[in-house]
């Protein structure tokens, strides 16, 4: 299996080759992932680079790879597993004026049957002697999907294409100097295919492929309060997301977090709970009396477009490495350790995710 291409890396390694030359500060960081539900398996390994570029510029990049093995029905025949690859590369560029900061990035992903490529531009501005930030996105996506060379020998072949353009505004308050709140709304447009090909749905009691419509209005609000406890070294936050689209698809996700720092900051226990509910699309049903286009225009029996309930429960700890025994440059790196349990009231059944990590600062 090839676990990462050229395409993916691209861009973290013009970034790492830079390093030989430039003069600044930044951080990499190391990252393997593990996803483990009913039918799905997902290994993630992962680079991300944090670097200054200047005295006024900031590059972020990151390069990942999914190594997906599913054995679900929805991948074709029932039984049969598959597996695939995904790989991914993208990064962003802000540059400081002053207040003001402008930027803009790049995200593409490959797999056997789907390219995906997103453009994106950020304005950031400070205001009320930096108390105040408020952040413009402009985001506009590509995807491309071809079934042709898929695994499972399908009966017909499918060629797709789907447009996404979004929007996003932000603003963080700091209210004292212990608490800082933020808010953001985010409105996106979909218009294209945006059916899973795999899918299949029992409806007039004929097996037939999933219908959806081809455009899908999402807007989601969100907010958090963060609050830091000086006296025992600990910070508290609060967040919360309402999420609703023109499917009638509307979720509610609040969500509560602690972090505690000990050993002088260079140990981190981090505590969360995020829990999740959803009202199902108009169109969704589990079997469909009719295949009738003309009485059922849409048909899917995609648990994640119907009623959903979730509880994510997280534990992470992060520890500098000088607490075993390092000194110099390594001294202030740190490694990560994150699980979590994922209960969920569909087929897909509770999952396991775990994650491991290595954070080093760099000099150039």
């Amino acid at each position: 299996m090839q676990l990462i291409d050229r395409s993916a890396l691209s861009i973290a390694l013009l970034v790492l080759a830079s390093t030989a030359v430039a003069h600044a500060d930044g951080t990499m960081t190391v990252r393997g992932a593990y996803y483990k539900e009913r039918s799905t398996r997902v290994v993630q390994p992962m680079i991300d680079a944090d670097l200054e570029v200047g005295e006024a510029g900031r590059v972020q990049a990151h390069a990942l790879v999914d190594a997906i093995t599913s054995a679900s029905a929805a991948s074709g025949a029932a039984g049969d597993s598959f597996t695939e690859t995904r790989t991914e590369g993208g990064g962003t560029y802000m540059h400081a004026f002053k207040d003001l900061r402008v930027g803009g990035g790049l995200r593409h992903s490959s797999e056997p049957d789907y390219v995906s490529t997103f453009f994106s531009l950020r304005l950031e501005s400070d205001f009320a002697q930096k108390n105040t930030q408020l952040a413009i996105n402009l985001a506009r996506g590509s995807d491309t999907l071809d079934n042709s060379g898929s695994q499972g020998g399908l009966s017909s072949v499918l060629i797709g294409e789907l447009a996404t353009s979004m929007i996003a505004v932000s603003a963080s308050q700091i209210l004292s100097p212990n608490s800082v709140a933020s808010l953001s709304y985010d409105l996106s447009y979909l218009d294209g295919f945006q059916e899973n090909i795999y899918r299949t749905v029992v409806a007039g009691g004929m097996i037939e492929p999933e219908r959806v419509p081809d455009t899908r209005l999402r807007q989601a609000l969100a907010g958090s309060v963060r609050y830091y406890l000086a006296a025992t070294d600990t910070a508290f936050i609060g967040a919360y997301r309402y999420y609703r689209d023109d499917w009638h698809i509307q979720g509610h996700a609040p969500e509560i977090r602690a972090i505690q720092e000990l050993a002088g900051g260079d140990l981190e226990l981090h505590l969360s709970y995020r829990y999740y509910r959803q009202r199902a699309a108009f169109f969704y049903k589990d079997v469909y009396d009719s295949n009738d286009q003309s009485v059922e225009p849409f048909l899917t029996d995609d648990d994640k477009l119907g009623r959903v309930r979730t509880h994510n429960t997280g534990i992470k700890m992060s520890a500098a490495l000088k607490l075993f025994g390092l000194r110099g440059t390594w001294a202030d790196a740190r490694i990560e350790g994150l699980f979590q349990y994922l209960q969920q009231d569909t087929h897909y059944g509770n999952a396991v995710i775990s994650q491991v990590a290595l954070r080093f600062p760099v000099s150039y």
